[in-house]
C-alpha cells in the first residue's frame, strides 16, 4: 500500500468493519467456541437459513443439515474437534425454503497466546451449480465416448437413448 493510500482509509473503530466485511462476503460464515458450539454467524448464513436472529445456535444448527446426513457431519466435526486440526467437508445445507443445497464447509482454529484453541472460524460455499456443470461435462464426455465410432443412426439413437438413462437415472429415455 502507497503512503498517499493510507490517508483515505477510514478511521477503525470497534469491530463495525469487520462484522460488514464479514456480512457481505459471498460465503456463508460462522464462529465456533473451542468446544464447537456455534457463536456467530453472518448476515447471510441467516439469510440463507431464514432463521431468526435471536435463535440459540447449537440447538438450531443439526436441523439445517440433510437428515441423511447430518450424523456423517456431526461426526466429522467433532473428529475437527477433537484432533484441533482443520477440517472440510461437502454438505447438504437447508436454505430458508426447505430445499437443500450442497455446500463446501470448512472450519479453521484460532489459538490464543496460550497456544490452546480459543475458537474456530469456517466458511460455507455454495458449490451447487460447480457439481451440476461438472455432473454435466461427465454426461457429455460419456455421451461422446458412447457415439465415437458409431455410424448407424439407429445405433446412435439408442445408445443416446441408454448414456441419457443413465444421467438422469431412468430405466428409460
Amino acid at each position: 500500500m502507497h503512503q498517499a493510500d493510507v490517508a483515505i482509509l477510514p478511521s477503525i473503530e470497534g469491530d463495525l468493519p469487520f462484522r460488514q466485511l464479514a456480512d457481505h462476503l459471498p460465503a456463508l460464515c460462522f464462529m465456533a467456541d473451542p468446544e464447537g458450539r456455534a457463536l456467530w454467524c453472518n448476515r447471510r448464513w441467516y439469510d440463507f437459513t431464514g432463521v431468526a436472529a435471536d435463535a440459540d445456535l447449537p440447538g438450531v444448527w443439526p436441523s439445517l443439515h440433510d437428515p441423511a446426513n447430518v450424523d456423517e457431519a456431526l461426526r466429522n466435526w467433532a473428529a475437527c474437534i477433537r484432533s484441533g486440526k482443520a477440517g472440510e467437508m461437502i454438505v447438504p445445507f437447508r436454505r430458508a425454503d426447505g430445499r437443500f443445497r450442497p455446500f463446501l464447509t470448512r472450519a479453521e482454529p484460532v489459538h490464543g497466546e496460550n497456544g490452546r484453541i480459543s475458537c474456530w472460524l469456517g466458511t460455507m460455499t455454495e458449490v451447487g451449480e460447480q457439481e451440476e456443470a461438472a455432473r454435466n461435462h461427465r454426461f457429455l464426455v460419456s455421451l461422446g465416448d458412447a457415439l465415437r465410432d458409431k455410424n448407424d443412426p439407429t445405433d446412435s439413437l439408442t445408445v443416446t437413448g441408454r448414456v441419457r438413462g443413465e444421467h438422469w437415472d431412468v430405466l428409460r429415455a
